[in-house]
């Protein structure tokens, strides 16, 4: 469960690499060979031990697998993963590889931002409110950021990919509303399906069962589908063509564990 538990704690603060799990189940499997093979050289290599070698890799296996299941599927949960609003946003757009490819950042600018992501802290004693909060509070700093590190080119294009990562939730932001000249009718309907599009259970990831997890996420496939058709239903002929236009040349996302259907 050491596996499962480092893969949570990862997800939950931000991390969508499985470099760290993979990491831990070598040091597993490498530890357990030296062990069997000294048993082996010791002449103790008997059936049972080689029943108890052949346990221990499955066992292995199976906690490599469902680490890594888990670490998507909290992620998606979270919010912190590639598709989110808030903490996702900015931060989970400029840590992918491809996206800094795409904006042709330079190694400076790379550092500038992953120095802002060490700021996230450990975040898992932190109640739902005080990750939000922490969560807002490094939303803007990485929009000064973005203003500050990038330039003009790079910022329309990092606006562009944001928008097609975030979809129709992209129209609460106060920016996207501006450009689009919402109203105010318009604005009270888009935050109040915001509001009431947040789930109101959570699930504990790290032992829930197979089955709960797949009927957690096919409900919230199914949420975020219905929100974003009712929020792009808010929406004039001509806003919803202005919208389409601001989301610039489509950009193939990278596929990783927790990413929103159809992105």
């Amino acid at each position: 469960m050491m596996a499962i538990n480092f893969m949570f704690h990862m997800a939950q603060r931000g991390s969508t690499r499985p470099v760290g799990i993979a990491l831990l189940c070598h040091v597993h499997m490498s530890t357990w060979r030296l062990i069997y093979a000294n048993d082996y050289r010791l002449g103790n290599w008997s059936s049972g031990v080689r029943a108890r070698y052949s346990h221990s890799r499955i066992t292995v296996m199976k906690q490599f697998v469902i680490a890594w299941m888990v670490m998507g599927f909290a992620s998606a949960a979270l919010g912190q993963g590639p598709g989110g609003r808030g903490t996702g946003g900015v931060m989970g757009l400029v840590s992918m590889a491809e996206v800094q490819k795409e904006l042709s950042m330079t190694e400076a600018q790379i550092e500038k931002f992953t120095a802002l992501r060490g700021e996230r802290g450990d975040q898992q004693n932190l109640t739902r409110e005080e990750r939000q909060k922490r969560g807002e509070e490094l939303a803007k700093k990485a929009d000064e950021v973005v203003k500050s590190v990038l330039d003009e080119k790079q910022q329309h294009r990092l606006s562009e990919l944001r928008m097609q990562r975030e979809g129709a939730a992209s129209l609460a932001r106060a920016e996207v509303a501006e450009k689009l000249a919402l109203d105010a009718a318009q604005k009270e309907q888009i935050a109040k399906i915001e509001a009431d599009s947040r789930p109101t259970e959570r699930i504990d990831f790290q032992n829930a069962t197979q089955d709960e997890r797949d009927k957690f996420m096919a409900a919230a496939r199914e949420r975020r589908e219905k929100t974003n058709t009712a929020l792009l239903a808010v929406l004039k002929p001509e806003q919803k063509e202005a919208f389409e236009k601001m989301h610039g040349a489509k950009f193939t996302f990278p596929e990783r564990q927790g990413r929103r259907p159809g992105q």
